[in-house]
């Protein structure tokens, strides 16, 4: 692992220090055919000059790579800026989700909210998940925190879950048909137009791999349980200015 970081901070330098012919400017439609004989299927979303000398930062279904201006090499990694001690590739995931966490729409959530909101979190939840259930379990303690959470359902653990999720949201009171699937209790099944495809294909744009995933408001993505004091300790820290550089 150590021997592969040298190598890559090496490349990273090299690419640095060699002379430029001058910036290009990549369209979509080119970073497309410089991937097509390699990648046929892959659709390219977005392009823009790197940081990097020579070099496009691409997103292709809703992954980042970097492509050299020839369209000749392809990089798919975790860009530093060693200057400013920032990971430029996560500060441009976290935009694309914070992108795609604005097009969720409310009326496809559900949404526990305490007397007086200081934060909202967005809860990718599957009903028969355990750490979901606990999580939800501490509602109480999450509301006492002044966190709102909203609910995305998506049933990643087969049938059960998907017939679960579906009664739920076909409930009169979703809330209460929420509160009882997540306490193993039976929900009256019912059928009706739901989000959970729609749901699915936000979680798989934005990473999410298992349940509970939390988003926060600066696109930043928690995946796995915390606590509600955990998670307050996350929003924070997400919310804190960056650290000035220490060199």
């Amino acid at each position: 692992m150590a021997r592969t970081k040298i190598i890559c901070i090496l490349l990273l330098a090299a690419a640095l220090a060699a002379p430029r012919a001058g910036a290009q400017t990549m369209t979509i439609e080119q970073a497309g055919r410089y991937l097509a004989p390699s990648f046929p299927n892959v659709r390219v979303e977005q392009v823009r000059p790197s940081p990097m000398p020579g070099v496009h930062e691409v997103v292709a279904d809703g992954a980042i790579y970097y492509l050299t201006d020839d369209g000749v090499f392809l990089l798919a990694g975790v860009l530093y800026d060693l200057k400013t001690n920032v990971n430029l590739t996560e500060r441009t995931t976290n935009e694309l989700r914070r992108a795609a966490a604005a097009r969720v729409r409310a009326e496809d959530t559900i949404a526990y909210a305490p007397e007086e909101t200081l934060h909202t979190v967005t809860a990718f939840s599957d009903v028969n998940c355990p750490y979901c259930r606990k999580f939800h379990g501490q509602m109480e303690r999450v509301h006492e925190l002044g966190i709102r959470v909203q609910y995305l359902l998506i049933p990643l653990l087969g049938e059960d879950s998907l017939r679960k999720s579906v009664a739920v949201w076909c409930a009169e009171d979703r809330r209460a048909a929420l509160d009882r699937a997540k306490s193993d209790a039976a929900v009256a099944q019912k059928d009706c137009d739901h989000p959970l495809s729609r749901n699915l294909r936000l979680a798989k744009t934005l990473g999410v791999h298992a349940t509970p995933a939390f988003l926060l408001a600066n696109g930043k993505l928690l995946n796995g349980y915390r606590t509600p004091d955990n998670l307050l300790e996350e929003i924070k820290r997400a919310s804190a200015p960056a650290a000035a550089p220490s060199h």
